[in-house]
């Protein structure tokens, strides 16, 4: 029975193998020495501390150059310019919306929207807190302050004898100016007549809803001055004024 041919016949080796031996086990890579002496807490605690120095300027540069090229942006959309360094940014060419400039930068007798085309200033926000209605129609609003003057000139504050305001086909409600925008909000569907009490500074505002949007004249010793509604021929067109702070609710 013929031997079977080994490996090394094959190759035609006259070596005598070497005795198979089993390779020799590698040592593990353990903890270092001094990781073996405190807890697992510690190391990630200390680990985490390098890491941040190592990090620590590079963020701060980046921080420090975004803070400065946003002062810059807002600078120029403010409309004067700051003394900032020159940093190494890339150039990058942009354009605003309108919408986002107009809320940028504002007029602050302009800043309160009343809508319908009407804006005032910051001073009188509170009256965006008042409810909405439809209110008076624009013939209604001008009858209603014409009654009024005739009532002013013929009987001055004496309203028990004032008789066109009464007699209007919506008859308004005639108050007191801390009761006006608030137990009697809802009448401004028909219109408000206030008239200063006894040792004030005389003053009659009328005020009401038109056609959804606020109407507001105020009679003093200034005469007829119109903040807001459907023009009164009779009366300087002066927007708001701080009178109008009368009726303003004690919330607000």
């Amino acid at each position: 029975m013929n031997a079977p041919i080994s490996q090394h016949a094959l190759l035609g080796s006259t070596r005598t193998p070497a005795p198979q031996t089993s390779p020799a086990r590698r040592p593990e890579a353990g903890p270092q020495d001094w990781e073996q002496l405190v807890s697992p807490g510690h190391v990630l605690g200390r680990q985490t501390a390098r890491a941040g120095k190592l990090l620590f300027f590079p963020a701060l540069a980046v921080f420090a150059a975004v803070g400065l090229h946003t002062l810059h942006v807002a600078a120029n959309l403010a409309g004067f310019t700051l003394p900032l360094p020159r940093l190494p940014l890339p150039m990058v060419s942009y354009s605003l919306p309108q919408w986002v400039r107009d809320g940028l930068t504002y007029d602050p007798n302009t800043y309160v929207d009343l809508q319908g085309g009407v804006r005032t200033s910051y001073r009188y926000a509170w009256l965006q807190d008042v409810p909405r209605s439809r209110g008076l129609s624009a013939k209604g609003w001008t009858d209603l302050v014409a009654a009024v003057l005739t009532d002013l000139q013929a009987n001055r504050l004496e309203t028990d004898r004032w008789t066109a305001t009464p007699a209007l086909a919506t008859a308004p409600k005639v108050t007191r100016p801390t009761k006006a925008l608030t137990e009697h909000v809802a009448r401004l569907d028909t219109g408000i007549v206030t008239v200063s009490p006894a040792g004030a500074q005389p003053r009659i505002h009328v005020v009401a809803m038109v056609d959804g949007a606020w109407g507001w004249v105020t009679f003093s010793q200034f005469g007829c001055q119109q903040s807001f509604g459907p023009p009164i021929p009779t009366c300087a067109q002066t927007r708001a004024i701080p009178d109008i702070n009368d009726l303003r609710p004690a919330s607000n």
